[in-house]
Parts: structure tokens; sequence; C-alpha cells
């Protein structure tokens, strides 16, 4: 078994979208998800190395969900990078609040929030 897809409700699509491609750098597939959803607008499947993310707009999708405010503690997104501190740099070039880079035995990894406050984690595993 393998991760296949990642599934994100959020509240505010536009921005939602925007940091996952624009700011995390995740193209958007062309895949046609078929009636009820509309690409780019309520609908998105962001491209990652070894699976893909799609965010749906809850309004749309998710009325008989709910989900707790905040976030920060249903689950931590980890993307593994090559190098931590680079991507650290680049992220917060681009806005994004990084506090620190954590280093341990196993590598180092850096944490961090989307702008709804789902937890994300960017790692690097020791050499």
């Amino acid at each position: 078994m393998r991760l296949g897809l990642l599934l994100l409700y959020v509240e505010d699509f536009p921005t939602m979208l925007a940091f996952y491609r624009d700011t995390l750098g995740f193209g958007v597939t062309d895949e046609d998800p078929g009636p009820g959803h509309e690409p780019g607008v309520d609908w998105a499947q962001l491209e990652l190395e070894g699976g893909r993310l799609e965010l749906f707009d809850h309004a749309v999708f998710g009325r008989s969900r709910e989900y707790p405010e905040p976030r920060r503690n249903a689950v931590v997104i980890t993307f593994q990078v090559e190098d931590v501190e680079a991507k650290v740099a680049e992220l917060r070039a681009k806005g994004v609040d990084i506090p620190r880079v954590h280093e341990a035995d196993w590598g180092k990894a850096a944490h961090f929030f989307d702008p709804e406050g789902n937890e994300l984690q960017v790692f690097e595993a020791a050499s």
C-alpha cells in the first residue's frame, strides 16, 4: 500500500490554492475531476513528488463536516527536501514564518503553518 492522495478541505480556497501553488511551489495538474467540481475555483489537484494533494472548498464539498479550530493539533503534513536550510530560506523570502530549524541525530526539520493553521514540516534526513 502507498499513499495516493491527501485531501484537504479549506475555508478560503483562493488563499490556500495560492499558498500551496505559489508559495510552496506545487504544480497544479490538468486533471478533470468531472461534474460538480470547478478546477481552480473550488477544487485543485497539486502534484507532489510521490503523490498528490487535493484542495476542496469546504463550503461546497464539506457541508456535513465540522472541523475544530485551530487545526494545529490534528495532523502534521511533512515534505522531505534535500536541504532544509535552503528550503527554509526560500520560504522565509516568500513571507512564511518559520521560527527555527531543529537538528537531531536523524536529520533536520522546520515547522510552519499554512494560512488556515494546518501544521506543515520540511525535513532532511541525516546522510
